[in-house]
């Protein structure tokens, strides 16, 4: 692919995530609200509406100012990579739009919703909670895991060993 149709598909996965994101946090606050709660898989998944001025796991809670940065580090990062990367395959350039996605909706969060991001996301066995997360957590996971492997199979293949099968 030619590398403006490479940027363009990276915007649209990145619009699309960051739409779901946007539009799922606003229907759980709306339809959910605070302190509410919603049995979809007994004994495995609910919808609640928390509320996190912290990040992954609750950590480092109230650190406005260091989420700020982190945010526009990440987004700086990615871009370079989209726009100055030697990285030509469109796997690539999804999992940038992802973590983009995953960026922007947690900081349009902290931004606009008093410093904390909206979670409602909850996975659970038994008495055991995953911490709440929502659509932008899961996309930056999910880029992050796609960064470590597709780096994996690229360094694998300069070693000269067999690698997986790439896209074209």
């Amino acid at each position: 692919m030619r590398a403006g149709a490479l940027r363009g598909f990276f915007a649209a996965v990145a619009s699309v995530f960051l739409a779901l994101d946007l539009a799922t946090k606003e229907a759980a606050e709306r339809c959910i609200g605070p302190g509410g709660h919603v049995e979809v898989i007994p004994g495995c998944f609910n919808l609640i509406y928390a509320r996190n001025a912290g990040a992954a796991f609750s950590l480092f809670q109230g650190q406005f100012w260091l989420f700020l940065v982190i945010s526009a580090v990440a987004v700086a990062v990615i871009l370079h990579y989209v726009f100055r990367g030697a990285e030509r395959r469109p796997l690539w350039f999804f999992t940038f739009g992802l973590l983009m996605a995953g960026v922007l909706g947690n900081l349009h969060d902290r931004l606009l919703r008093g410093g904390h991001v909206r979670d409602f996301l909850d996975v659970y066995v038994g008495e055991h909670h995953w911490p709440t997360f929502n659509v932008a957590d899961s996309c930056i996971c999910v880029g992050f895991a796609l960064v470590a492997l597709l780096s994996w199979r690229g360094e694998r293949a300069a070693a000269g060993a067999p690698a997986a099968p790439t896209e074209p």
